[in-house]
């Protein structure tokens, strides 16, 4: 895996989930890596969310990360920053950007492959999310690899990563030979 982003792009009912579900069940009996998977919604145009998500999802396949993130433990309310026990903002975790980069670094320390499946990411729309996950595949440890599902191409800047042969991508053609 050579790859910071593996974008697919094709339209609804060309088969992305089903070619990562697969991809995912081949690979891991064949490869030594762990795969943190996010199907996406509406609601994830949330920052804070949205990181908390990508967080969780981590913590699922390496549950040393808690101890670096340990405030994944406590409530969160889904509209504003992550809450404590006593139902007020947590400063540690109030600031999406740094939990990113908390996340970033605790992935760096891991000493195993790990891909990121972003499913449905057509369903984001918020720049700031956006900006969030461009900065985060911009960073990304060597070992951790983003596959990124959606209907459309995502809304931040991809041509750094072209540029640098950084990403690959499949669209409705690629998807139609493979299921052929």
């Amino acid at each position: 895996m050579s790859y910071r982003l593996v974008l697919i792009v094709a339209p609804q009912g060309a088969g992305k989930t089903s070619l990562l579900r697969e991809w995912v069940q081949v690979m891991s009996k064949t490869s030594f890596f762990a795969c943190a998977w996010v199907s996406l919604q509406q609601a994830d145009n949330n920052l804070a969310l949205f990181v908390q998500h990508l967080a969780a999802a981590f913590i699922q396949i390496d549950s040393n990360l808690v101890s670096v993130l340990p405030t994944l433990s406590q409530g969160y309310n889904r509209l504003d920053a992550p809450l404590n026990k006593a139902g007020s903002a947590n400063p540690i975790t109030s600031n999406p950007e740094e939990r990113l980069i908390d996340l970033l670094n605790a992935l760096a320390e891991s000493s195993q492959e790990i891909v990121l499946i972003l499913d449905e990411y057509h369903h984001i729309e918020s720049a700031e999310v956006d900006q969030a996950l461009s900065f985060f595949i911009n960073y990304l440890p060597t070992n951790v690899h983003v596959y990124l599902a959606s209907r459309s191409e995502p809304q931040f800047r991809l041509a750094h990563l072209r540029a640098r042969c950084e990403m690959i991508e499949l669209g409705p053609d690629e998807l139609s030979d493979i299921f052929e």
